[in-house]
């Protein structure tokens, strides 16, 4: 068991930095306790903005939709607007249901666990 704070005093620090699918993620958080320690507070530049966030957002949306009962065309209007759906849901190519199956499929798979691989 781990007990106390890095605050508390000198602590002696293990940190394993093995395989290389994880690598850069672990230097990161060293960079960042690094910084850290230096100057007192983790800088911005250390956490650049997260470019899958857009679309994690949207499938959680569609899966509260899911959830809530909404049909595949209703998630579809909640996501990309009333107008769009009316004019393309049923066009020649089925692109926006495609999108809602795709980001349904996402969000079932974060929901039953992918939701890990996000924090590595």
């Amino acid at each position: 068991m781990t007990a106390g704070s890095l605050t508390d005093g000198p602590a002696l620090l293990h940190f394993d930095v093995t395989g290389f699918r994880t690598f850069s993620a672990k230097l990161r958080t060293l960079a960042r306790l690094e910084a850290l320690h230096r100057i007192g507070r983790f800088p911005r530049s250390l956490f650049p903005a997260e470019t899958g966030a857009p679309k994690w957002a949207k499938a959680l949306q569609a899966y509260d939709g899911m959830c809530a009962g909404a049909s595949h065309r209703e998630i579809g209007v909640a996501l990309f607007g009333e107008k769009l759906v009316r004019d393309d849901w049923n066009g020649r190519s089925d692109y926006l249901h495609s999108q809602v199956r795709r980001l349904l499929a996402f969000a079932r798979r974060m929901v039953d666990g992918g939701y890990k691989s996000l924090l590595q």
